[in-house]
């Protein structure tokens, strides 16, 4: 089981909101994915983009600690840093999440 959280934009005059919504996912794609395959995009975003004190805040380590992302770590042509703070983080922004609730998001404890 897992969570998926949606951010939806509101309307000029709606507030946006977020839903978070358990779901199942699919054991398959977890644990037996191809050598070129990579899961939990979000995860090697954050690792690469924080630095060691928002990792630290945000309760992450380094990528190397994380079994469910060994394999393959980097993707010829994806800097997942540049991906992170140039449109991962302003998207959450655009959503109208302020510095508290994005932090709050991203949180991993």
């Amino acid at each position: 089981q897992g969570v998926v959280q949606e951010g939806h934009a509101g309307l000029p005059y709606n507030a946006p909101r977020s839903l978070c919504s358990h779901t199942l996912l699919e054991t398959s794609r977890l644990f037996h994915r191809s050598s070129h395959e990579r899961c939990f995009h979000i995860f090697y975003q954050m690792l690469a983009g924080f630095s060691s004190r928002e990792k630290s805040i945000h309760g992450l380590s380094k990528l190397e600690d994380y079994k469910m992302l060994a394999g393959l770590r980097r993707v010829a042509g994806v800097d997942d840093s540049q991906i992170f703070t140039k449109e991962t983080l302003p998207a959450l922004e655009a959503l109208g999440l302020d510095a508290d609730l994005r932090k709050k998001s991203l949180y991993c404890h």
